[in-house]
């Protein structure tokens, strides 16, 4: 008998899938194939965008652009060259939908992103825990570019990362393991959505940029240390030409704002790097 999974699966259920197919083959529990495949499903969220003016958006809530709510004495973040990096987005964690206590993610605090990618590359997310204190930056520093302000919509879902068969399953147990991932892959319960926060790297971009742009720490990617998108935008054209108006080409630029999961549990975001894919 073929168990069929649910559509909308939730983590547990996607777990429960996976001792019962085992189980049909007769594999106890336990086995590094099981776990290898809890370890390529991980929640996450998609997020949607709806345009609103800022001023009617409260200081510290989800928006996409706009002006950034910071501490007082803040200070503007500036690339190498000197230009102001854009304000990208703020995500306030306490509003994500369906959390649960074994989130790796913060449960609380303000997550920030700002960010150049022309002609300087530079990337800071910034994690405020404490949201009283708070406020609205009123205006840019000279040469500063905004977004058109959006609130951001968030739900829980799962994301499913490409993973090579781990070292040390080899034999059967390497064929158990391809079998049953691309069922998941092709079960329709992983939605791959345009705006993704907390998910999984995809492995085939992440390990071609690593090779030449990542630090030398960060290539030696595990399935037990798996690299995060703290978010990912996807195709972002449907962002309007606001994210595109500095590219001076027709191409459709992917960035990816990426962090070792570990780092995430011990809130090092300073440690975060950011791929920039082009279609």
């Amino acid at each position: 008998m073929v168990h069929r999974l649910p559509a909308a699966a939730s983590l547990a259920e996607v777990h429960v899938w996976i001792r019962q197919q085992l189980a049909q083959m007769g594999q106890p529990p336990g086995t590094p194939t099981e776990a290898a495949l809890h370890q390529a499903v991980r929640p996450c969220y998609h997020l949607e965008f709806e345009e609103v003016p800022d001023e009617q958006l409260p200081v510290a809530h989800s928006k996409f652009g706009g002006q950034p709510d910071v501490p007082p004495g803040w200070t503007w973040p500036r690339s190498p060259a000197g230009g102001p990096l854009r304000f990208l987005c703020q995500l306030r964690l306490d509003q994500l939908p369906g959390r649960t206590p074994d989130d790796d993610e913060p449960p609380h605090g303000l997550l920030s992103f700002f960010w150049l990618f022309h002609p300087d590359e530079q990337l800071i997310v910034e994690w405020w825990p404490q949201l009283d204190g708070l406020q609205r930056r009123p205006s840019l520093p000279p040469g500063g570019y905004a977004y058109r302000p959006r609130q951001v919509l968030a739900r829980r879902t799962l994301s499913l990362v490409d993973l090579s068969v781990p070292s040390g399953l080899g034999g059967e147990e390497h064929d158990r393991f391809r079998g049953l991932w691309a069922q998941l892959s092709q079960s329709g319960a992983f939605e791959f959505g345009g705006v993704t926060l907390f998910g999984h790297v995809d492995r085939a971009s992440y390990l071609s940029w690593a090779e030449s742009a990542l630090p030398r720490e960060l290539c030696d990617w595990t399935l037990h240390d798996p690299v995060v998108n703290l978010l990912r935008l996807w195709s972002v054209a449907h962002l309007g030409d606001d994210v595109l108006e500095d590219t001076g080409d027709n191409h459709i630029y992917t960035p990816e704002f990426i962090l070792r999961r570990s780092d995430l549990r011990a809130r090092h975001f300073h440690r975060a790097h950011y791929e920039l894919s082009v279609d």
